[in-house]
C-alpha cells in the first residue's frame, strides 16, 4: 500500500525505476543516535589508530560506490600540491571488493597518510568523529548519507560529492566537489583547510 524511503532522491529514483506513483512514497529522514564521549576516550582512539595529525575521516561500508580510490587520488593531490600534513582516516566494514579498494587506496597514499579501521563500536565511532577535521566522501550515488548527518551532529563541516542526494541531506553545511576530479577534491579540501572563518561558519551549520 505504501513506500517508505529515507530522501527525496530515492524517492524519484523508485517511481522512475519501478514505474510507482509517487503519491505511494513516503520520505521520513535518517537521524544519528551517536552521542558524544569523553574528551580521554577521544585520546584513547586517537592513540590506538597512530592519529597524531589532524584527519579527513570517511565513515561507511568500503564498496565501489564509495569512490573510495578517487577520494584518495584527491587527498594525495591535497598532500602533494599544498604541503598538508595531514591523514585520511576510513572507517567502516568491508563488501567483497575490500582487499581491492584497499590496495589500490594503499598504492596511492601509502601507509604514512592513511589508516583502515576497519569495522569499529559506536563509541569508538563517536570518538572519530569528535576528533575529526572534516568528514568527506567522494560517492557517486547514495539513497541517503547516513555517516554525513553523525557527522554533523558533531559539529563537523563536510566535503562531499556534488550529488543529488548529498544536495538534499547536506543542504549548505558542505563544500561539493565533482567525486570525478581529484584536482577538484583537492582544492576543495585546501579551501577548508586554508579558511578558518569559512571552517566556522560550516561547523555551525553542520549543528543546525
Amino acid at each position: 500500500k505504501w513506500i517508505i524511503t529515507v530522501s527525496e532522491s530515492s524517492k524519484k529514483d523508485i517511481a522512475e525505476i519501478l514505474k510507482v506513483t509517487p503519491e505511494k512514497i513516503v520520505v521520513t529522514y535518517e537521524g544519528s543516535t551517536l552521542k558524544p564521549v569523553d574528551p580521554r576516550v577521544v585520546e584513547k582512539v586517537k592513540d590506538a589508530f597512530l592519529l597524531t595529525k589532524p584527519y579527513f575521516l570517511f565513515v561507511g561500508t568500503l564498496e565501489r560506490k564509495k569512490n573510495l580510490i578517487g577520494l584518495a587520488q584527491g587527498f594525495e593531490q591535497f598532500l602533494s600540491k599544498y604541503k598538508f600534513d595531514m591523514d585520511l582516516v576510513i572507517a567502516g566494514k568491508a563488501d567483497q571488493h575490500y582487499p581491492e579498494i584497499k590496495f589500490q587506496v594503499l598504492n596511492i597514499l601509502k601507509n604514512e597518510h592513511v589508516v583502515f579501521t576497519d569495522y569499529i563500536s559506536d563509541e569508538e565511532l563517536s570518538a572519530l568523529y569528535q576528533g575529526a577535521f572534516a568528514y568527506s566522501n567522494a560517492s557517486i550515488h547514495e539513497g541517503f548519507g547516513l555517516p554525513g548527518v553523525e557527522a554533523m551532529s558533531f559539529g563537523l563541516p563536510l566535503i562531499v560529492s556534488n550529488i543529488e542526494t548529498f544536495n538534499e541531506i547536506y543542504d549548505n553545511s558542505a563544500i561539493y566537489f565533482n567525486p570525478l576530479d581529484p584536482e577538484d577534491i583537492a582544492e576543495k579540501m585546501n579551501l577548508l583547510v586554508r579558511d578558518p572563518q569559512f571552517y566556522a561558519q560550516l561547523s555551525e551549520k553542520s549543528l543546525k
